[in-house]
């Protein structure tokens, strides 16, 4: 296969999202944006390596690229700078971005599907179960074209993040949605962090117009 890197496919204030672009040798005409895990965190330091480039993903890259498949490997703003909406915002980004620009990868615009494990698993749900719906006034022609997908593979995805209460995850939850959930007994209401929470859990925007998922999940160690 042949690699594209650090396609920009977005700047916001200055700072470049890019992805890297894997072209397959025998292409079948359909693209997958692939989003890996990181618990949608990244330490502040300049010498981090990016996200794209965990070595995590390469097995699901190669084995896409092996199949026929041009795969998109993606950068996004990640916490703690970042809060959300910020990735899911870059994310539907990409995928507005890869359609508009479809015919220079020799792919489909109608048939892009979405790859993710962990954090990228939530990032690609909310791909597939969002409206993702163009702008068509927008003055950039990218943000006219939808962010949905026409599939999601997503593998120990979070699709609740108000259910994850009191789990090891909770602190990373909380710190990337920026606010506390608290459901104690006697707590007093959290409208805001209740909405906030809903708005940001694939689960409650599953609809008879989502894409088709396969949710792979395990409960061994390695």
């Amino acid at each position: 296969m042949d690699v594209e890197r650090n396609v920009v496919y977005g700047m916001v204030s200055g700072l470049a999202l890019v992805m890297d672009v894997y072209r397959p040798l025998q292409p079948n005409g359909y693209g997958v944006v692939h989003i890996n895990g990181s618990g949608w965190h990244a330490p502040l330091a300049y010498h981090i390596d990016a996200l794209k480039d965990a070595p995590m993903g390469m097995p699901y890259i190669e084995a896409l690229a092996n199949g026929g498949y041009t795969v998109f490997s993606l950068n996004h703003r990640q916490a703690p700078r970042f809060k959300y909406p910020a990735a899911v915002e870059d994310v539907q980004r990409a995928v507005r971005f890869v359609r508009r620009h479809a015919s220079q990868w020799g792919i489909r615009p109608d048939r892009i599907g979405a790859n993710g494990g962990s954090s990228g698993g939530h990032l690609v749900s909310m791909l597939g179960t969002l409206p993702g719906d163009g702008d068509p006034i927008d003055p950039d022609p990218i943000n006219g074209e939808s962010a949905r997908v026409q599939c999601v593979v997503a593998r120990a995805a979070i699709t609740d993040m108000a259910s994850c209460q009191g789990y090891a995850v909770e602190a990373m939850i909380t710190d990337f949605m920026s606010m506390m959930l608290s459901r104690r007994e006697g707590a007093p209401p959290q409208p805001l962090e209740e909405a906030t929470y809903k708005d940001a859990s694939p689960i409650n925007h599953v609809s008879n117009a989502s894409a088709p998922f396969l949710l792979i999940h395990g409960d061994a160690s390695l």
